[in-house]
C-alpha cells in the first residue's frame, strides 16, 4: 500500500486549509452537516498518549515523595536550583548518583514532551471529506488524496458484530492503492463525493472536446 506524502499544514493550499479548519470547528461545536464530513480516529492514538501522561505523572509524584523522604524539602529546592543554573551537568550527576532525583527529572521531561504531543494532536486526527480531496489528518501533518487522482474505490466490512469497521480502498490512477479505515457512513459519503466530482470533471471535459 502506498500513502500520499506527508505535508505540514502550512504546505497545503490555503483554500483547503481553511476548509479543513471549518470542518474541525464544526466537529468541536457538534454542528451538522459539516461534522459528518470528518471521521475521528483519535481513539487509535490518543489513549496511549493519555496513559503515558498518567504514568509520567505517577512517576513524578513517586520520585518527589522519595526525594523528600531522603533529603527533605530542601533537596527538591536544591535540585531545581541546580537544574536552572547547570542543567546538563546536573542531569549527568543525577543519573549516576541519585535515582529518585533522576526519575523526577525524567518524569518531568516526559510530561512536557507528552503534553506537547497532546496539544499538537488533540482534535486533529482523522479523515476529512473536502470539496476536492480526501485528507488524512495526523496532528500537525496531513496527507492529501485529490479526487482527480482516484481511478476507483472499493468498500469492504471487517470485524465482529458491535465492533465492525469499513475499509475504503482507493486505487490511484498511477496504480498505487491506499486503505482508509472508517465508519460505513463516512466511507459512503467519501465514495459519493469522489464519484460526483470526477463525473462532473468528465462531463466538463466532454463538453470542451
Amino acid at each position: 500500500m502506498a500513502a500520499p506524502p506527508r505535508l505540514k499544514w502550512t504546505q497545503i493550499d490555503a483554500e483547503l486549509r481553511g476548509e479543513l479548519e471549518a470542518i474541525l470547528r464544526a466537529v468541536r461545536a457538534k454542528r451538522d452537516p459539516e461534522r459528518s464530513l470528518f471521521h475521528n480516529d483519535s481513539d487509535e492514538f490518543m489513549p496511549f498518549v493519555l496513559l503515558a501522561i498518567i504514568a509520567a505523572g505517577v512517576g513524578l509524584i513517586a520520585c518527589s515523595y522519595f526525594l523528600i523522604v531522603d533529603d527533605g524539602l530542601s533537596g527538591i529546592g536544591d535540585l531545581l536550583g541546580s537544574l536552572l543554573s547547570a542543567p546538563i551537568s546536573t542531569v549527568r550527576a543525577l543519573i549516576s548518583s541519585h535515582p529518585y532525583a533522576a526519575g523526577l527529572v525524567g518524569s518531568l521531561l516526559a510530561l512536557i514532551l507528552l503534553g506537547w504531543i497532546w496539544l499538537r494532536h488533540h482534535g486533529r486526527r482523522g479523515l476529512a471529506i473536502t470539496r476536492y480531496a480526501l485528507v488524512i489528518l495526523r496532528g500537525p501533518r496531513v496527507r492529501v488524496i485529490p479526487y482527480c487522482d482516484v481511478a476507483s474505490t472499493t468498500l469492504s466490512s471487517h470485524g465482529r458484530r458491535g465492533s465492525r469497521f469499513t475499509v475504503l480502498r482507493i486505487l490511484w490512477r498511477d496504480g498505487r492503492s491506499t486503505d482508509l479505515i472508517a465508519t460505513r457512513n463516512w466511507a459512503n459519503l467519501a465514495v459519493a463525493r469522489i464519484a460526483e466530482v470526477n463525473d462532473a470533471d468528465a462531463r466538463q471535459a466532454d463538453a470542451a472536446g
